[in-house]
């Protein structure tokens, strides 16, 4: 046993000034798996079987190291790891890999195969076959990826499984941390604690969990654009999706209003507007909910509808950081919409407040 450890060391340590193959790491395999098939065979002598069961458990134990090794003379090495087991010997449920930054991959399955695509500073790429959990370690300066077929995962720090379905897409969990999963020209975060199918199905009528599927990629298709600046786009996957794809959120439909101002459609920002301000209204956004409200009524040349909007962001937080813009625009607004003593009581009522304000000084002495 020992000059046959010897021997397969010698031979990994010859291959370290040469390239190293797919091809080259299956016949190191087949050769290891032969000796190991031996020694299983040799182990049908009950006096000769302890030293078989060694020997094929070390033979075994050296398999990782052909998998896991890769020359430094090629900027690219296939690295890939596979669950393997000698006749008769109990099979594992899984394998653990440990990858070139310190993550580590858990293959789920015997048929179960990680390879390295690319790896260095900025980038490890892996491809996947079959389903394996990932562990990966925080990295913000280089790029974690897992490919499966068309859909590729983007981690920075997280823990998650990739499973291959034999449907052809691919279904990924998140238990810890933030993922980015990329179909086409599709892009859909998950968080800890979720999980989908990939790319998701048109969702039938009776489909439940499908339909969920497809309304969280819409919603997080024009979250994504927005959050890019792409508002235009971000207009049109809106449109497309739907009333549902934006939720009962402060924050959902701020954006949403966002996104129809800069699109070129401030009329559609209305509506959103006002459900954070009526359905909102403990929330600190709501008052620049009002005066963004003021802002789009006063562009579509609704001076009235202007001014009741700047007021309500003057209720909403009185001694906001927007009050005194508020009540300026309000003024003028009321005024604009021939409302002249409802011009005069909101001017009474800025200098009241803020006596000091230059704004203030200006109104009063007009007076």
């Amino acid at each position: 046993m020992t000059d046959l450890n010897g021997s397969v060391r010698s031979a990994l340590a010859r291959q370290r000034d040469v390239d190293w193959s797919e091809q080259r790491n299956r016949r190191v395999e087949l050769a290891l798996l032969r000796r190991a098939n031996r020694s299983v065979r040799w182990a049908a002598n009950p006096k000769s079987r302890p030293v078989a069961m060694a020997m094929a458990a070390c033979l075994l134990g050296l398999l990782p190291l052909a998998h896991l090794w890769h020359g430094s003379r090629s900027a690219v090495h296939a690295v890939s790891a596979q669950v393997t087991q000698a006749p008769n010997a109990a099979r594992a449920s899984s394998s653990e890999l440990a990858l070139p930054d310190g993550s580590h991959a858990r293959l789920a399955t015997p048929a179960s195969r990680v390879t390295l695509q690319r790896h260095s500073q900025t980038e490890l790429r892996l491809s996947l076959t079959g389903e394996a959990r990932f562990e990966v370690v925080l990295n913000p300066a280089r790029r974690f990826i897992v490919s499966v077929g068309q859909v590729s995962v983007e981690v920075l720090g997280t823990v998650f499984t990739v499973t291959e379905r034999s449907d052809g897409r691919v279904r990924v969990a998140v238990e810890r941390g933030r993922v980015g999963v990329s179909w086409s020209e599709h892009q859909l975060f998950l968080t800890a604690g979720s999980d989908g199918v990939f790319p998701p199905l048109a969702p039938a009528a009776d489909d439940s969990a499908a339909a969920a599927t497809a309304a969280l990629v819409a919603r997080e298709s024009w979250q994504n654009l927005a959050r890019a600046g792409a508002m235009t786009s971000a207009w049109d996957a809106l449109s497309q999706a739907g009333a549902p794809a934006v939720r009962d959120l402060p924050e959902e439909l701020l954006l949403a209003a966002d996104v129809a101002r800069q699109s070129g459609h401030p009329g559609e920002a209305v509506a959103h507007l006002n459900r954070v301000i009526t359905r909102h209204s403990a929330d600190p956004r709501a008052s620049v909910a009002a005066f963004t409200l003021g802002r789009v009524e006063g562009s579509l040349g609704h001076a009235g509808r202007a001014a009741a909007a700047f007021e309500r962001c003057v209720r909403l937080a009185p001694r906001g950081a927007l009050v005194q813009e508020a009540y300026a625009r309000g003024i003028e607004a009321w005024r604009s919409s021939g409302q002249s003593e409802a011009a005069s009581r909101l001017a009474r009522e800025f200098v009241s407040a803020f006596p000091d304000s230059a704004q203030a000084k200006r109104l009063a002495g007009a007076r």
